[in-house]
């Protein structure tokens, strides 16, 4: 059942899409950095653990990394602050894919749980995100035809979200550790 920390958990995903985005229009790639770090906090501050998920943020990002950089390699896609370098998927973008993991076991968790569900709305979802980072922001250029790079990004999140939905649901957590001593 969906709580107030999931409500918060997802907001807090946007507000750094929105860091991110706004900064790479501007060819600043350390602002989705520190919006990650400000999602961290705000994970942990909701009784998250970091350590719990990071083999999930290790996977999301190395996805992410193999998804952005077939899109800039392949020239479909063309990204702003392309750091390091323009045919690989910028810091910035893989900051997100970093922070996506984060609600993947909170506020997605409901959309995990159903993994054709969830390849269907992040296949349609993704694309959708990166046309708003290209129309509101610049972050990122669909080359023409845009179609041609639409559907070539939502299979490859499909894919990606198959993968993630499948760790989501099957990887244990790394355990809380608890100190021992007097109470």
């Amino acid at each position: 059942m969906p709580t107030s920390r999931h409500l918060v958990n997802y907001l807090a995903l946007q507000a750094q899409w929105l860091f991110a985005v706004w900064g790479a229009g501007r060819g600043l790639w350390w602002p989705s950095l520190v919006a990650l770090a400000g999602f961290a906090l705000v994970h942990v501050a909701l009784g998250g653990s970091l350590r719990r998920e990071a083999g999930l943020v290790g996977l999301a990002v190395l996805l992410g990394a193999l998804v952005d950089s077939v899109m800039a390699a392949s020239g479909l896609v063309h990204y702003a602050a392309p750091l390091p370098w323009s045919h690989l998927a910028p810091a910035w973008i893989l900051a997100l894919w970093a922070g996506l993991a984060l609600t993947l076991r909170h506020s997605l968790a409901w959309l995990m749980r159903r993994p054709p569900l969830a390849v269907l709305v992040m296949g349609i979802g993704g694309p959708v995100s990166y046309l708003g980072a290209q129309s509101g922001f610049d972050a990122v250029r669909f080359s023409a035809p845009t179609f041609a790079g639409l559907v070539t990004l939502g299979a490859l999140w499909a894919a990606a979200t198959g993968v993630l939905a499948m760790a989501a649901l099957h990887t244990p957590r790394v355990p809380r550790v608890h100190p021992v001593g007097p109470s």
